[in-house]
């Protein structure tokens, strides 16, 4: 038998070749529901590397840079994403490895063109060595055999000089296994892996109707797949990697929450931050996110604050050597971590998870479940959940799960009543955030500028003092300055904050006109971050320490503050600066420094230094 036949049959199958079928593949046979006039028939199998040179590209086709644009529809081949991460992860035997079916198109050919008119299937019984099979297809380009004890007895059978097997989805996959085979190293697992795959073969249903043509079909088929079916949404792919430290550690803030949910209200620790605070779904509809009700931030958010202020990116040698191995104590494992450890394999991945969770998230949640407006949001919650009960019962209790968890259809109590009380709970919420949580402590701004300050803090601290401070220390003392900053109304709305501190906060998070700005999470150290560190500090009343700080973050703040000028004197000179436009850019850059200047006296002279 030919070297590149692949069989994996439990019944036999005839070894007798039809002269123009030379290729053959074994599997489980099936078919779809017809429509436009079209039939859809598959072969479920698995190949070996041996099989893999049968299975081609478009771009591969000789003559297929002729084709029509429209017929180009495969995208194309990343290799240095083929190389640096594909071939990788199928070579590391660190991890567990798992990847779709590759989906394969039997294309008829005439020469270098696609056959275009689908043919009608010619359907017919054949009996070899007692085995008797369903037959759809011709003996010119393909037939299916579908055998009558059992579709997984089933095989297909193509010519190779007429008909191309192309992947129209899979293409990455397919060139990492390639390069693998061609590996001057070796096969290594390659030479003993079953790669799954699905092999589709379309044809015409009945004579007469109208028929779209082949390739016309085969583009539709690529479209669905990658783009009509619903791809996982962000927040169930951060909760599901285990590779990315960041990832890891953000799961175990929201797992931090959901095992408390989990408690019966009477067993519930009430001083927890509510899994409700956190719109862990990430549900959508229609492409626009619908965030729980009762939630301050996402997921994601979780994952930024990590990745910007905390543990930094582990794609970066410095910060992976700088912030996430020391604050993970991972330099104190054998073997220590180093960059080679990242992505993390499983192994790696737990010993981040308990670090994560005996150094960090005991700080972490102590400074969400402490700052004023998110502990007494925290209890107006609960407050609310325990008056609900006492009032409807179990159809608050349902109604509380529906917020956390998600409606659920099990439900054996009466839903209408269940609905009633989620409505109720929800138009309570809103009035709650309101109530109880600043304008910009709501925003992503306000969240992120808590962090932002955190980590400068943390940072300046420890080198300040020439000791580490301990996580959870600092985040007692970092917690109750930082309440005292929200007390003076520095998170307000430009509306309700103070005029005296509206004067600092323009530029930095307001513009002139009360629009926040400078809300990206890389802006937010150079801006309100920034100046939140420099408010505590002058809390915390030690001279020494607010002098060094601010000549640190000086240099951080004067570039925003400066946009922030050159955007206001433009608006002024445009109006009435006549001379040169030398003249003009002098004229500009002495305004806006002389700006900067004068905040940078004002703001010293209120830190009192």
């Amino acid at each position: 038998m030919e070297k590149n036949k692949e069989k994996h049959m439990l019944a036999p199958i005839p070894m007798h070749q039809q002269p123009a079928l030379n290729k053959e593949l074994s599997g489980f046979f099936g078919k779809f529901g017809r429509g436009s006039n079209v039939e859809v028939r598959y072969l479920q199998s698995v190949i070996t590397h041996e099989f893999l040179s049968n299975i081609k590209l478009i771009e591969e086709i000789d003559g297929s840079d002729k084709w029509n644009v429209k017929d180009l529809f495969q995208r194309n081949v990343d290799h240095d994403r083929v190389e640096n991460e594909l071939v990788p992860y199928f070579k590391d035997k660190s991890k567990v490895k798992f990847f779709p079916p590759l989906t394969l198109v039997l294309l008829p050919m005439n020469s270098n063109n696609v056959v275009s008119e689908l043919k009608k299937a010619k359907a017919d019984s054949e009996k070899e060595q007692g085995v008797e099979y369903k037959t759809y297809g011709d003996e010119e380009y393909f037939k299916f055999y579908d055998c009558t004890a059992g579709h997984q007895y089933s095989y297909v059978k193509w010519n190779d000089e007429k008909v191309k097997v192309v992947a129209v989805d899979g293409q990455h996959r397919l060139t990492a296994f390639k390069s693998w085979a061609n590996d001057p190293e070796g096969l290594g697992d390659l030479e003993s892996m079953s790669i799954p795959v699905v092999i589709l073969g379309f044809s015409k249903f009945e004579e007469g109707p109208e028929t779209p043509e082949l390739l016309d079909v085969v583009r539709s088929t690529f479209v669905y797949i990658n783009s009509k079916a619903q791809k996982i949404n962000e927040s169930r792919r951060i909760l599901l990697d285990d590779e990315s430290v960041n990832c890891v550690c953000t799961q175990e803030v929201v797992q931090y929450a959901h095992s408390n949910d989990q408690k019966d209200f009477e067993e519930l620790e009430k001083d927890k931050m509510p899994l409700m605070m956190v719109d862990w779904r990430g549900e959508e509809k229609e492409g626009k996110p619908q965030p729980i009700p009762s939630s301050i931030f996402s997921v994601r958010d979780i994952k930024d604050w990590l990745h910007e202020y905390i543990l930094g990116d582990p794609e970066t040698e410095r910060e992976v050597s700088r912030y996430i191995i020391p604050r993970l104590f991972l330099d104190d494992e054998v073997p220590s971590f180093n960059v080679s450890n990242f992505p993390l394999s499983h192994i790696d991945s737990k010993t981040v998870r308990e670090n994560f969770k005996e150094y960090l998230l005991p700080s972490v949640m102590y400074v969400l479940q402490n700052i004023a407006p998110f502990k007494k949001y925290i209890s107006e919650l609960r407050g609310l959940q325990g008056k609900s009960i006492e009032d409807a019962g179990s159809a608050a209790r349902h109604a509380f799960k529906w917020v956390c968890f998600g409606k659920s259809s099990f439900d054996t109590l009466n839903r209408d009543a269940v609905e009633v009380e989620y409505s109720h709970l929800c138009s309570k919420f809103s009035d709650i955030k309101e109530d109880n949580i600043p304008r910009l402590l709501s925003r992503d701004i306000g969240i992120r500028a808590i962090w932002s300050s955190f980590s400068i803090l943390k940072e300046e601290v420890d080198d300040f003092s020439n000791t580490t401070k301990n996580w959870k220390e600092f985040s007692k003392w970092y917690v109750e300055l930082v309440n005292q900053v929200i007390e003076d109304d520095w998170f307000e709305s430009f509306e309700d904050n103070p005029k005296a501190n509206i004067k600092f906060l323009t530029h930095i998070a307001f513009s002139p006109s009360g629009q926040i700005i400078n809300y990206k999470p890389s802006a937010v150290d150079k801006g309100l971050g920034a100046l939140i560190s420099m408010l505590i500090l002058k809390k915390y009343g030690d001279i020494g320490l607010t002098m060094v700080v601010w000549d640190n973050l000086k240099d951080s703040l004067s570039p925003t503050i400066r946009r922030g000028f050159r955007s206001k004197n433009m608006a002024d000179l445009n109006t009435d600066f006549t001379g040169s436009m030398a003249e003009f850019r002098t004229e500009l850059n002495k305004r806006i420094q002389k700006d900067i200047d004068a905040w940078i006296s004002d703001f010293e002279q209120f830190l009192d230094i």
